[in-house]
């Protein structure tokens, strides 16, 4: 049982929340520590203990990720991946440079999310920002997937090396927040071109599929077919109102084998639910 993207982005918010109080249940149900727990409104999934530590995850591999999710899992996680290239501006026309290792769980997602869309694509997982530029050059690329301290180190690069950025081919990227975004954006949309992108993903739930950005980057939309989202008070695990900065807490939905109910992320966020401007009904985290 999963969510369909459908009507997590487009339909009423109350029917989606319906829906995802449905699967927190049957998740609690496969869950024999706490399958006492009965989940039929959102104030009720307060009774649920926070999950706050995992066995330790840097990345997992190509060979993890097919081993801990289901084929329909893996279906469902590279459509959401699809969907998230989409609202980002990356279409079957783009050359995509992918500057993660392919055996990477996020090479692995971006790969197939890419694959569905029928784009160009191929890895460079060098982290040498020169020869990101020089595949840059020599394919063409006009689209770039990295992480935002790999786009700033290949622009630092290209102005060492005296080169115009504005008559590379490149000219979009998507790039995972390892900072405040903002700050980030700003740096590249100073010195270059490129119009900038960003994605949430962590190891241990999605990497990439937690959140994105529309074309009104006004904070990065829930994935809300695949998680589940709260905002809590770090010391008192009190769950705060919308646009109220807290811990953010995430419930995955649709990994039966695997599943991480209410995980405390540790990344400080506030959620907003209106409506986007881009029409997207989905919450949005605000870092």
């Amino acid at each position: 049982m999963s969510l369909s993207i459908k009507t997590t982005e487009f339909q009423e918010r109350e029917e989606l929340e319906n829906r995802q109080i449905k699967l927190i249940q049957k998740l609690i149900n496969c869950n024999k520590n706490k399958s006492k727990i009965i989940v039929k409104t959102k104030s009720d999934i307060n009774q649920i203990p926070f999950t706050e530590k995992i066995n330790s995850i840097t990345d997992l591999t190509k060979s993890m990720v097919k081993k801990n999710y289901s084929r329909n899992e893996l279906k469902v996680w590279f459509e959401t991946i699809l969907k998230n290239l989409f609202a980002s501006t990356i279409n079957s026309h783009d050359i995509v440079q992918i500057a993660y290792n392919p055996e990477s769980q996020i090479g692995y997602g971006f790969c197939n999310g890419l694959r569905k869309m029928g784009s160009s694509y191929f890895y460079v997982p060098e982290q040498d920002p020169q020869y990101q530029i020089e595949k840059i050059q020599q394919n063409k690329s006009n689209a770039l997937i990295s992480s935002s301290s790999m786009v700033i180190k290949i622009i630092e690069k290209i102005k060492e090396l005296k080169m115009n950025t504005n008559k590379l081919s490149l000219k979009k990227g998507l790039f995972s927040i390892e900072s405040f975004p903002e700050d980030t954006r700003i740096n590249i949309l100073l010195n270059s071109d490129i119009s900038t992108f960003f994605f949430l993903g962590l190891s241990e739930i999605y990497n990439p599929g937690i959140a994105f950005e529309c074309l009104c980057k006004n904070g990065l939309h829930i994935n809300e077919n695949l998680l589940y989202a709260e905002i809590i008070d770090p010391i008192t695990g009190m769950n705060l109102e919308d646009g109220i900065k807290g811990e953010l807490v995430l419930t995955t939905l649709s990994k039966m084998k695997f599943p991480l109910i209410r995980y405390k992320t540790k990344i400080m966020a506030s959620i907003e639910k209106n409506k986007c401007l881009c029409n997207r009904i989905t919450s949005r985290i605000i870092l």
